[in-house]
C-alpha cells in the first residue's frame, strides 16, 4: 500500500482493517509506505526501489495499490504527465509481474474520473470499482462500473 496523503486517517483505516480481518499483528510480506512529506520525483523512485525489493525479499509482489495516483505527477489536467505516469505504472506492473489499483476520485455527481489522468486511466484500467457508504456506518459497497 502506498499512501500519499493523510497519514492520521490511514492509521485509523489500518487498525480498524487489523480488526475486521481477525488480525492481531501486520503479516511480514504486507509493506506501507507513507510518501506524502516526500517530493513528487521521489514518491515515484521510492515506488520503483521498493518494489524491485519487495519482489526479491518475497519472492514476488502480490498487488501494488496506490492511493493518491495524482500525488505523483503537478497536475492531474497535464496530460503529457498522466499519460508517462500510468504508462509507467503498467511498466513496472509488467516488470514484476503483478497487478496494480489506484485510488482515484470521481467528479462530483458523476463516473468520471478526474482530469487527463483519469481519462487515461479509464482508457488504460481493467476494471473501475467505486466504494459507497452503505446506510449501515459500518460497511461500504463496492460497485463496478
Amino acid at each position: 500500500m502506498i499512501r500519499n496523503n493523510q497519514k492520521h486517517s490511514y492509521i485509523r483505516i489500518w487498525v480498524k482493517t487489523l480488526i475486521r480481518a481477525s488480525l492481531t499483528h501486520v503479516p511480514k510480506f504486507y509493506h506501507s509506505l507513507y510518501l506524502a512529506p516526500l517530493s513528487r520525483k521521489d514518491r515515484l523512485k521510492i515506488i520503483r526501489e521498493s518494489m524491485d525489493l519487495f519482489h526479491h525479499k518475497h519472492g514476488g509482489i502480490h498487488l501494488v495499490v496506490i492511493d493518491g495516483i495524482a500525488d505523483l505527477i503537478r497536475s492531474a489536467n497535464d496530460e503529457t504527465e498522466s499519460i508517462a505516469i500510468v504508462d509507467e505504472l503498467y511498466r513496472l506492473a509488467g516488470i514484476y509481474n503483478t497487478a496494480s489499483s489506484v485510488c482515484f476520485i470521481f467528479v462530483p455527481n458523476g463516473i468520471k474520473l478526474r482530469g487527463h489522468i483519469g481519462s487515461e486511466l479509464q482508457t488504460q484500467a481493467a476494471g473501475i470499482l467505486s466504494i459507497e457508504k452503505d446506510e449501515n456506518p459500518e460497511y461500504s459497497v463496492v460497485k463496478r462500473h
